[in-house]
């Protein structure tokens, strides 16, 4: 299988990543489990997009 195409950057992940930190710091107050749900989310998208072979660890990564 050739390897997928270089991309660039598309930042979906650091978005991701303000999201979550943005719920631990907004409701850390009420349960830190929805800032962990939030990274949950990001890691899991990162992981996704490395199985569906849309990015190289090398740019999943870098991030």
């Amino acid at each position: 299988m050739a390897p997928p195409p270089p991309l660039f950057p598309q930042g979906i992940r650091p978005r991701l990543l303000l999201g979550a930190e943005f719920l631990y710091q907004e409701y850390e107050d009420i349960s830190v489990w929805y800032g962990v749900a939030g990274y949950v989310v990001a890691a899991g998208t990162g992981l996704f997009r490395l199985h569906n072979e849309k990015h190289w660890l090398t740019d999943i990564a870098a991030r």
